[in-house]
């Protein structure tokens, strides 16, 4: 017999919307205001009323690694233990076959992401170095290695092409920020980094159970969400806030009337 848990989260200065018993990994948003949650090999689309829009899986590449929804008509999935991409259309239809980043000569890549330059990133994790490739799976530019501080440093998270800037997040580290020919600019310490999320010129963070935001124009950090909570990947969509927790995701939206 399954109960139906009715706990949700309260956080101060938003209101509750409803609550999803869906599983996931992580869950990514687009600007469609739709929500992409992945639960190891499958992929669910979701309106921002929670209803399940169209699913995708493909059990012979394993577990999803990262989605990149960055442009909707043409989404990224990594697939890092078989090392391949895969790209789908907004109804999470296959547009391509599978792309080999060993066939391509990167056999350590941490992450890919989608790019607005007709191709798409890719960080070499051999190289350290973000490497943009081409819709015709040629190199374009191979970026500025990064000089970690030390040898522990873990896969990226997060990485996502946004406003002529190329964003690499680190667990428990921070941000690198490179132009779009790959040129590091710039590194954003972040201590117990998380989950991320760019939009525009803002970068939303979730550190030290607490969800932060980042102006980048002016590097104001201030708290999103003032409270600890125990959830694991959040997306924002429109003016909703999505949290997941392994189990379930809850819809929230800001509450105006508080100050």
């Amino acid at each position: 017999m399954l109960i139906k848990t009715t706990i949700w989260l309260i956080i101060v200065g938003f209101v509750f919307l409803r609550q999803i018993p869906i599983k996931s990994d992580f869950i990514t948003s687009d600007i469609f205001n739709n929500v992409y949650v992945v639960s190891k090999s499958d992929l669910k689309q979701l309106n921002s009323a929670g209803d399940v829009l169209n699913t995708y899986s493909n059990r012979n590449l394993g577990v999803i690694s990262f989605v990149d929804a960055t442009n909707p008509m043409r989404i990224l999935l990594f697939y890092a233990n078989f090392n391949q991409v895969v790209f789908i259309n907004n109804k999470l239809s296959p547009i391509s076959e599978p792309v080999s980043l060993d066939d391509l000569g990167f056999t350590s890549v941490g992450i890919a992401c989608s790019s607005s330059q007709n191709g798409f990133w890719i960080f070499d994790t051999r190289n350290s170095q973000p490497v943009l490739i081409s819709s015709a799976l040629q190199v374009i530019y191979k970026g500025t290695k990064i000089q970690f501080t030390d040898s522990l440093w873990p896969a990226p998270i997060y990485m996502s092409e946004q406003g002529k800037k190329l964003f690499i997040a680190f667990q428990g580290k921070g941000i690198y920020v490179f132009d779009q020919t790959a040129k590091f600019e710039k590194f954003l310490p972040i201590q117990d980094l998380k989950y991320i999320q760019v939009m525009g010129s803002y970068v939303y963070y979730l550190a030290e159970q607490k969800l932060r935001v980042l102006n980048l124009e002016n590097m104001e950090n201030l708290p999103y969400v003032d409270e600890n909570q125990q959830y694991d990947s959040f997306c924002l969509i429109n003016e909703q806030l999505v949290i997941a927790d392994k189990q379930q995701l809850f819809f929230y939206k800001k509450d105006h009337l508080q100050h």
